[in-house]
């Protein structure tokens, strides 16, 4: 298997792929114009009637003569008698002689006809042929994609068949001996093929057709016997995974077997391993496996090829200024994307970067835009300003509350509520220190908080040390324990036991991370006689999740976190998780969103149902 030809510029790896792709020839069909919607045209297309294609009342009213009111005068009514008018509404023709039609509003009827006050003027309130579209008129030009205002001209103007492009058929092949279809209730070490079907999504989101191929195990005979047969039913190919040098990795001897190589390796990150071929005349496209980096190769390079085929302009995401919330390290060697979540902070927009892992799927649902570091920048510092490019609607930012701070399964019941309610949450698991100082540096509406001081109680010191002025909500009491496996077969039952056991841990700065420390310098343990001490996650489902795989013994984490994961609990106390506050935020319309949704009986039922959670008074303290 051959290695890395060179990793090209993405800015390289585009322009080879337009040019390739340039030569790949769509036919052409004839199709229902009201069935037109996001169809490329193939030829500029004519009006074959004007619009209006008569001449019409733009008004409700009457149809006269202008010569019948010219003596008409605030003080000299003149009266319009039956014969010298018409009725007309508006879209009405105008009857033949007429030519100006009086707003309604503008006479007075009478038993003998109807009083005016002022003159009209010739053509006045009246639509003339092809005032909207003349007959002959281009309505839409060749390459362009039909949107739904554009059917409205088109039928207008009597256009009931387009000419457009076929679509683009995008053949999908999923590979690898890991893979199992959708339905399948996947064994230890295989994995749920869902690439290939979110490949598909965004074939259709561009306007073509993808053909999905059955999972082909790691076999180069039988890749390259589906990929063949993909070339000869579809316009491009794209044989997802297998891209990078591993073993069973085909997708680069596919290619150059297959027709000519044109590149395989470019400088960006995720997604170096992606590949391009040209064979039979169709393209392929070799896509990495890790599904984020299989979607930027989708959206950064597949896509190039996919809109040079189909003629049509690349539509480019909105980009938005914002301020990043803390540093980023990056290489000198690859353009890389930053996943990031954005909410606006007083005049600021905030951006907060999430998880940068190649195969963290769920970074992508959570992130509102994505951010670009140049292969030329060593990193961003926090409070840089950074161009993101949009993957929401700003109006779903407009109105999002920014949450920073300690995680809690209740903060997703929370998003869903005040989702219904027209209003996002946007929570960021960062730890409840994280939290405290996101809130000191502004970038922050909201920090949930739980932390534990020397004298053993809970959040005013931290919050009166770091914030000085601040509000808090008293939002919760929550259980905090032991996560073990059903049974709890290493008979854990305190702190005592973690020098014996695998242990994972939380992110330092976190309230769970603070709560351990308290009870570890209480007995006198030194943390570093615990294995999985500096083994670290970021919420209590990530800690449950080590538990349950079997890659860790225990985790301290809330109730509700082992329950969601099937996993025995051991209590050790109860805590307070409170909700730092922005003073000037409380009376925000977002801010009482958050607070009617907890105050609510839905809530607290939902709270109650999970188990191991009081609810706190819920009052405010300033």
């Amino acid at each position: 298997m051959a290695l890395f030809l060179k990793n090209i510029d993405l800015s390289e790896a585009r322009e080879i792929i337009k040019k390739e792709c340039s030569n790949i020839e769509l036919k052409i069909e004839y199709i229902d114009t009201r069935e037109s919607l996001g169809r490329v045209t193939a030829d500029p297309i004519f009006s074959k009637i004007s619009s209006p294609h008569f001449i019409a009342s733009a008004m409700d009213g009457i149809a006269t003569k202008f010569i019948y009111t010219l003596d008409a005068d605030i003080n000299r009514p003149i009266l319009l008698k039956h014969g010298q008018y018409e009725v007309v509404d508006t879209g009405d023709a105008i009857p033949e002689g007429f030519d100006c039609v009086i707003m309604v509003e503008d006479i007075q009827t009478t038993d003998e006809g109807v009083i005016i006050r002022k003159p009209a003027h010739p053509y006045q309130n009246i639509r003339p042929v092809g005032e909207d579209i003349p007959m002959g008129a281009m309505i839409l030009p060749s390459n362009h994609k039909i949107r739904a205002i554009d059917i409205a001209s088109l039928l207008a103007g009597g256009v009931n068949e387009v000419p457009v492009f076929e679509k683009v058929r995008v053949g999908i092949i999923p590979t690898g001996d890991e893979l199992v279809d959708v339905g399948v209730t996947p064994k230890i070490g295989e994995l749920i093929d869902f690439n290939s079907w979110t490949f598909a999504a965004l074939v259709r989101e561009w306007g073509g057709e993808p053909i999905r191929y059955d999972i082909v195990k790691d076999d180069f005979e039988k890749i390259k016997e589906t990929t063949q047969r993909a070339l000869d039913e579809c316009h491009i190919v794209i044989v997802n995974a297998g891209s990078a040098k591993g073993r069973g990795d085909f997708a680069e001897d596919i290619l150059s077997t297959l027709g000519e190589l044109k590149f395989h390796g470019v400088s960006i990150k995720p997604g170096r391993p992606a590949s391009f071929s040209m064979a039979k005349g169709k393209a392929i496209f070799g896509v990495p496996g890790y599904p984020v980096s299989a979607y930027f190769v989708m959206e950064n390079i597949v896509r190039v090829g996919f809109d040079t085929v189909l003629k049509a302009k690349s539509e480019e995401k909105r980009e938005v200024e914002a301020i990043l919330t803390k540093k980023i390290n990056s290489s000198l060697k690859n353009d890389e994307f930053i996943r990031v979540k954005l909410g606006k902070v007083k005049d600021k927009l905030i951006a907060s970067p999430i998880g940068r892992g190649a195969g963290v799927t769920m970074s992508l649902t959570t992130a509102d835009g994505v951010l670009v570091i140049d292969k030329n920048t060593e990193g961003l510092e926090a409070g840089e300003k950074v161009s993101v490019k949009l993957l929401r609607d700003i109006k779903d930012i407009d109105s999002t509350l920014v949450c920073i701070g300690s995680h809690d399964v209740v903060l997703d019941i929370i998003s869903d509520m005040m989702n219904k309610r027209g209003f996002n949450l946007n929570s960021t698991h960062v730890g409840s220190m994280g939290g405290i100082m996101a809130l000191k540096r502004g970038e922050t509406h909201i920090a949930p908080v739980h932390l534990l001081d020397e004298k053993g109680e809970y959040n005013t010191s931290y919050l009166n040390r770091y914030l000085g002025e601040f509000a808090l909500l008293k939002f919760i009491k929550r259980v905090q324990g032991f996560m073990v496996k059903k049974g709890n077969p290493l008979n854990i039952k305190g702190f005592e036991d973690l020098s014996r056991v695998r242990f994972v841990n939380r992110q330092k700065g976190s309230g769970t991370r603070m709560l351990l420390d308290y009870h570890l310098n209480k007995l006198s343990i030194n943390p570093k006689d615990i294995n999985g001490y500096e083994r670290e996650e970021v919420t209590h489902l990530n800690v449950a999740a080590q538990v349950v795989s079997g890659s860790a013994d225990c985790g301290l984490g809330v109730l509700s976190a082992a329950q969601f994961m099937g996993l025995d609990f051991i209590p050790v106390c109860f805590e307070e998780y409170d909700i730092a506050i922005s003073k000037d935020m409380i009376d925000d319309e977002r801010f009482k969103c958050f607070l009617e949704v907890v105050k609510s009986d839905e809530f607290k039922n939902k709270i109650y149902e999970i188990g191991g959670y009081e609810l706190n008074s819920l009052d405010i303290i300033i």
